[in-house]
């Protein structure tokens, strides 16, 4: 091994270290939250069961005391929208000088940085919620074991690892990430205020121009576009395929332009 590989070695494995660091220290920032939120919704959960078990052993008839399915994505849905709430203040340090200076004094690089944070916000926090409701589902069944005698099926747990909630949240919390790099104050609220307003400009903008100028030329465009299909020998367009890709460019671009606000920042020294 040459002296230029040894220098090499040595400086790949302080960045390792240096990274590792970052992750120990943004844990101490916000670790709590991201085992708080989905904790206590599955604590809600089991108590929800426990309660409706109570109920149900005491006022109806046990032939008709438990359903034979549930739906785990609820309790999971909810703690990723909670999720998606801590991920608008993700980036809220920018906008306090001594903080902000603090972040970017740590001595990582900026893309280091923002990887960190997205761990904990996206990657963590959603591997914890999945694992949240498969023991607060797991602990449901003992308990409905003890008093009722029945289960739920444990295969409801694969229903968790449903890739269009996770991709949601992937592409929601690129949304709010970005957002919590525009706005000091009430960044959830004014990120969805936001949407809102875009959505609606879009569609103004699409209803007076494309409607009214080109509603022919679109009539035939669509028969234009089936012909093609039709001779390639694909008989409609997979919109739930092509909506997923645009969802998922769309996060990366939006998740660019976060890391992109945070370099401004870090330019212009606020």
């Amino acid at each position: 091994m040459t002296e230029i590989d040894k220098k090499l070695r040595i400086y790949e494995n302080s960045k390792i270290k240096n990274f590792l660091s970052l992750l120990k220290l943004d844990f101490n920032l916000y670790g709590k939250q991201i085992f708080i939120a989905p904790l206590v919704v599955n604590l809600i959960f089991i108590f929800g069961i426990l309660f409706t078990i109570f109920i149900k052993k005491i006022f109806i008839a046990s032939s008709i005391m438990i359903t034979n399915s549930i739906n785990l994505n609820f309790y999971l849905i909810i703690s990723l929208f909670i999720g998606c709430i801590m991920a608008s203040n993700s980036f809220k340090h920018l906008h306090q000088e001594e903080k902000a200076t603090q972040f970017f004094m740590v001595p990582v690089t900026i893309f280091e940085k923002f990887l960190s944070i997205w761990l904990y916000y996206f990657f963590f926090y959603l591997l914890l919620s999945i694992l949240f409701t498969i023991i607060a589902f797991l602990v449901n069944n003992i308990f409905i074991f003890a008093f009722l005698r029945r289960t739920y099926p444990l295969d409801a747990i694969l229903s968790l690892f449903n890739y269009k909630i996770i991709s949601s949240y992937f592409f929601i919390t690129s949304i709010f990430m970005l957002g919590s790099t525009y706005f000091k104050k009430n960044s959830f609220l004014l990120t969805i205020l936001t949407i809102l307003a875009i959505f609606f400009a879009f569609f103004l903008i699409y209803t007076s121009v494309f409607l009214l100028f080109f509603n022919n030329m679109s009539m035939q465009f669509s028969l234009n576009l089936s012909e093609t299909l039709s001779r390639l020998g694909l008989k409609e367009i997979n919109y739930t395929l092509l909506g997923e890709i645009i969802k998922f460019l769309l996060s990366f671009f939006f998740y660019f332009l976060t890391y992109l606000r945070i370099v401004e920042y870090d330019v212009k020294g606020e």
